[in-house]
Protein backbone atom coordinates (compact mmCIF):
# COMPACT_ATOMS: atom_id res chain seq x y z
CA UNK A 1 0.00 0.00 0.00
CA UNK A 2 1.38 3.44 -0.94
CA UNK A 3 2.53 5.64 1.85
CA UNK A 4 1.32 9.24 0.91
CA UNK A 5 4.45 11.54 0.96
CA UNK A 6 6.95 9.05 0.26
CA UNK A 7 9.37 8.06 -2.36
CA UNK A 8 11.81 5.34 -2.49
CA UNK A 9 15.05 5.79 -4.49
CA UNK A 10 16.74 3.56 -6.21
CA UNK A 11 19.82 4.35 -4.70
CA UNK A 12 21.78 3.81 -1.15
CA UNK A 13 24.57 3.67 1.09
CA UNK A 14 26.24 1.94 -1.77
CA UNK A 15 25.92 4.65 -4.19
CA UNK A 16 25.54 7.85 -2.55
CA UNK A 17 27.88 10.02 -0.17
CA UNK A 18 25.83 10.61 3.40
CA UNK A 19 28.09 10.82 5.94
CA UNK A 20 27.57 14.56 6.66
CA UNK A 21 24.33 14.87 5.93
CA UNK A 22 21.83 13.10 3.15
CA UNK A 23 21.86 13.93 -0.38
CA UNK A 24 19.56 17.21 -1.33
CA UNK A 25 17.07 16.45 -4.16
CA UNK A 26 16.60 19.37 -6.70
CA UNK A 27 15.09 18.18 -10.09
CA UNK A 28 12.80 15.28 -11.17
CA UNK A 29 12.69 14.28 -15.19
CA UNK A 30 9.32 13.05 -16.04
CA UNK A 31 8.87 9.67 -18.25
CA UNK A 32 7.92 12.82 -20.97
CA UNK A 33 11.43 14.11 -20.35
CA UNK A 34 10.29 17.21 -18.98
CA UNK A 35 12.89 17.97 -16.36
CA UNK A 36 11.26 20.25 -13.52
CA UNK A 37 12.40 21.47 -9.78
CA UNK A 38 11.98 19.29 -6.90
CA UNK A 39 11.32 21.52 -4.52
CA UNK A 40 10.59 21.15 -0.27
CA UNK A 41 11.63 18.04 -0.32
CA UNK A 42 14.09 15.38 1.43
CA UNK A 43 15.94 12.46 1.81
CA UNK A 44 15.37 11.45 5.62
CA UNK A 45 16.95 7.61 5.67
CA UNK A 46 19.49 5.83 3.62
CA UNK A 47 19.70 2.11 3.66
CA UNK A 48 22.13 -0.22 1.85
CA UNK A 49 19.91 0.16 -1.41
CA UNK A 50 17.23 2.91 -0.94
CA UNK A 51 16.77 6.96 0.00
CA UNK A 52 13.67 7.43 1.14
CA UNK A 53 12.35 10.54 0.16
CA UNK A 54 9.88 12.88 1.56
CA UNK A 55 7.67 14.84 -0.60
CA UNK A 56 5.39 17.58 -0.43
CA UNK A 57 1.67 17.59 -0.83
CA UNK A 58 1.50 18.20 -4.72
CA UNK A 59 4.92 17.48 -5.50
CA UNK A 60 3.94 15.38 -9.23
CA UNK A 61 6.37 12.69 -9.09
CA UNK A 62 5.41 9.66 -10.29
CA UNK A 63 6.78 5.74 -10.42
CA UNK A 64 9.88 5.90 -13.20
CA UNK A 65 10.52 9.56 -12.39
CA UNK A 66 14.32 10.30 -11.99
CA UNK A 67 15.06 12.31 -9.46
CA UNK A 68 18.48 14.21 -9.78
CA UNK A 69 20.40 14.48 -6.56
CA UNK A 70 22.80 17.08 -5.45
CA UNK A 71 26.22 15.97 -3.67
CA UNK A 72 25.76 16.19 -0.26
CA UNK A 73 29.78 15.27 0.96
CA UNK A 74 32.46 15.08 -1.63
CA UNK A 75 34.94 12.80 0.34
CA UNK A 76 32.86 10.25 0.46
CA UNK A 77 31.69 10.39 -3.50
CA UNK A 78 35.20 10.40 -4.42
CA UNK A 79 35.47 7.63 -2.23
CA UNK A 80 32.60 5.29 -4.06
CA UNK A 81 33.03 6.72 -7.43
CA UNK A 82 36.36 6.50 -8.66
CA UNK A 83 35.32 7.76 -12.19
CA UNK A 84 32.79 11.00 -12.47
CA UNK A 85 30.88 11.82 -15.30
CA UNK A 86 31.08 15.54 -16.45
CA UNK A 87 27.89 16.41 -18.66
CA UNK A 88 26.93 19.01 -20.58
CA UNK A 89 23.54 19.40 -20.77
CA UNK A 90 22.41 15.43 -21.00
CA UNK A 91 25.79 14.86 -22.37
CA UNK A 92 28.41 13.14 -21.00
CA UNK A 93 31.56 15.14 -22.04
CA UNK A 94 34.69 13.69 -20.11
CA UNK A 95 35.39 11.61 -17.37
CA UNK A 96 37.11 12.48 -14.21
CA UNK A 97 39.22 9.99 -11.81
CA UNK A 98 39.94 10.57 -8.80
CA UNK A 99 42.24 9.23 -6.65
CA UNK A 100 41.07 9.98 -2.59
Amino acid sequence: MPEPGLALLTAGKRDLSFDAWPPEPQLVRGVDGEIRELADCAIRAVNDQHAFLTLHAGHGLAVGDWVMLGLSYPCTAFDKWQLIPVVRGETVVDLVRTYF
